[in-house]
């Protein structure tokens, strides 16, 4: 499994983990419990750890743009945890083209990016 999902109810988001291509299962399986966790407590935020990229089937991908987009106002914050170079201007884009607030963070930075989550949902400590 490239893709690993985790809820932090407590802290007010969910948790997406990257590693590699993600596959039209991975993303179905994912949708529901991120509907339910976004239907249980209003607007949530995501930390994103991409470990290693791959590739996301296009073809798998779009019959669910639409999520996405009913996603849009329902999320306040996005951290995007990653080393990878490549992947800071396109963070900075996302946040740019869409009203969700989104930083990216190192991996060593991920504690940072867990308590920055935590602020939006008015929890002191992330831990």
């Amino acid at each position: 499994m490239s893709i690993a999902y985790a809820e932090h109810p407590a802290k007010g988001y969910v948790e997406i983990v990257v590693n590699g291509g993600i596959s039209a299962r991975e993303i179905e399986d994912m949708m529901p419990r991120l509907e339910g966790f976004v239907a249980s407590h209003g607007e949530v935020s995501v930390l994103q750890r991409i470990e290693r990229p791959g590739l996301v089937n296009p073809l798998a991908a779009l019959p669910h743009a639409g999520f996405g987009l009913r996603m849009l106002g329902k999320v306040r914050r996005v951290a995007v945890v990653t080393d990878l170079p490549g992947l800071g201007p396109l963070t900075w884009l996302a946040g740019a083209l869409s009203p969700i607030e989104t930083r990216r963070f190192p991996l060593a930075g991920e504690g940072e990016a867990r308590a920055w989550l935590a602020e939006a949902a008015g929890v002191t400590s992330p831990a």
